[in-house]
């Protein structure tokens, strides 16, 4: 089982106390950092960090060739947070991207300056360009994305989406290949999230029933099924969880994406519906979500993919919109991911969703 395998694997990295890759931020030394750098590092300094899923600190180091501050990513301290990362293997997913999607792919995203994974721990390092350093700004599902920023970033998945629309390399398990990309309804993390929503709901329900509304229970209670459905068609490369907490926006214009550690395969209305629904506030969604699907369809088309009709475009993000209702779920209800404010906002955003553009329906659920 997984998870059995997952808590013996943890109790053993916590016995053995050292290892390959350092287990804690503050385990993280100069000596380490320069080797994966493979530049001299004197001295680090934290500057600021938080944790989530993973580890983060924005870090200033001196040494000869090293560059002026990074940001580093690691497997999270906490315990239940770190199974959870090692079952869906976060921090190899992400080291993927990095290693596998991310040369040659003409998109913005932060730059990877040193990547370590360590799979008898499943402990990994990935240091990134700062780009605070870059001044770019950030955004969070409290703050709602205005409709430029929301037009850049539909451009950008438009470009990853396009750039691997029907790539061979998805289909090929060896070197060289996508292969090890999966679709959400092939996660193994999709049966410990089946069984989690029923007691997510339940949490959410005691603070008020509003947040799981008739349709969002018919739609918990048939998620397998729903994430099947929602996988079918042509895939390609997906983000996987472009909310705006994941997105970025150079002061030259455009936007990036972070976070790939769950990089997915599948329908590209995924990630466009996901991003639409948790990024846009209620109202600006509403007003501007046909503009913004017209304006994807065209970005997708000019990047190599298809122009998908709109029609087929508008039913399917009304389906898509499943998905935002049960991550949003899973993180408000679980707790820790994120911070519950940002988490209840993007909840309450996704039911709102749900009932305008009746999701249940279109997938042929009914409230029970």
């Amino acid at each position: 089982m997984t998870i059995g395998r997952e808590v013996l694997r943890l109790g053993r990295d916590r016995l053995a106390g050292t290892g390959a890759v350092p287990r804690r931020l503050v385990d993280l030394d100069p000596e380490y950092l320069g080797q994966l750098l493979g530049v001299q590092v004197d001295s680090m300094t934290r500057l600021g960090g938080s944790e989530g899923t993973t580890d983060r600190a924005r870090l200033a180091l001196t040494g000869e060739g090293a560059p002026a501050t990074v940001f580093v990513k690691m497997a999270a301290a906490a315990p239940l947070t770190r199974l959870f990362g090692n079952v869906a293997s976060l921090g190899e997913l992400e080291i993927g991207f990095y290693r596998s999607v991310r040369p040659g792919l003409e998109l913005e995203a932060p730059a990877a300056l040193g990547l370590a994974f360590d799979e008898p721990t499943r402990r990994f390092m990935i240091v990134l360009e700062d780009l605070e350093a870059r001044q770019c700004t950030f955004a969070d599902t409290s703050t709602p994305v205005d409709v430029e920023h929301a037009a850049a970033v539909i451009d950008t998945l438009a470009v990853l989406h396009g750039s691997f629309w029907k790539s061979p390399r998805l289909d090929v398990a060896g070197v060289g290949g996508l292969g090890w990309i999966r679709a959400n309804s092939e996660d193994p993390v999709l049966r410990l999230v089946t069984r989690a929503l029923p007691v997510m709901a339940r949490r959410l329900v005691r603070r008020a029933g509003s947040l799981v509304p008739a349709d969002g229970r018919a739609i918990l209670g048939d998620y397998p099924a729903i994430a099947r459905r929602l996988d079918m068609g042509t895939h390609t490369v997906l983000h996987g969880d472009p909310h705006p907490g994941n997105c970025y926006f150079p002061p030259e214009g455009g936007a990036g994406l972070l976070d790939w550690q769950v990089i997915r395969r599948g329908n590209p209305l995924r990630d466009v519906t996901y991003f639409l629904v948790l990024g846009l506030s209620t109202e600006t969604r509403q007003r501007h979500q046909l503009e913004l699907l017209d304006r994807y369809r065209d970005a997708l088309a000019a990047a190599g993919g298809p122009h998908v009709p709109a029609d087929e475009a508008w039913s399917t993000y009304r389906a898509m919109a499943a998905y935002p209702y049960v991550a949003s779920t899973f993180t408000a209800g679980l707790g820790g991911l994120q911070g519950d404010d940002i988490a209840v906002t993007g909840l309450r955003r996704a039911i709102a969703a749900l009932d305008e553009l009746d999701t249940a329906g279109s997938l042929g659920v009914g409230p029970t």
